[in-house]
């Protein structure tokens, strides 16, 4: 992790193995750089996300309409539509978070972003997220103690 603090932005193409990185990196404020929705959809198709999940069913505890695609899927055959619904839940959708279509499109927003502004708006997220996250458990133990 030192080495990584000691660039100025970070660019990830996120998979099972990077969600931790991905938090790491949002926590340290430093400006992220991923892909935008298509080319999620293109690297789940290479890098297998999700490996130890497929196949998987959930108990009958909540009604099976609610979302209109199941949460496990096949990488190798799944289309798009599926991926991109799904994708609008994981970590990656922080506020903050730059998204890029294209490698030149990438080099355009790392010349034009103002990284420092970009970075304190991450910091501010990120502790306004942990001060709601400790309000949040507070309340939720509190009545458990008393």
């Amino acid at each position: 992790m030192q080495q990584l603090a000691s660039f100025d932005a970070a660019l990830l193409w996120p998979n099972d193995l990077h969600q931790r990185t991905f938090h790491e990196i949002y926590r340290m404020a430093m400006p992220l750089f991923m892909p935008d929705s298509s080319g999620l959809f293109r690297a789940q198709r290479m890098s297998n996300w999700g490996y130890a999940s497929y196949g998987a069913q959930l108990a009958e505890l909540e009604p099976q309409d609610r979302h209109p695609f199941p949460p496990w899927w096949n990488s190798f055959n799944v289309t798009p539509e599926v991926v991109t619904y799904w994708e609008r839940y994981s970590d990656w959708q922080m506020p903050h978070v730059q998204r890029f279509s294209s490698l030149p499109g990438l080099i355009v927003q790392l010349e034009r972003l103002d990284l420092h502004q970009t970075s304190a708006q991450m910091r501010a997220y990120h502790l306004e997220l942990c001060e709601a996250t400790l309000i949040l458990i507070s309340q939720q133990i509190l009545p458990i103690l008393a």
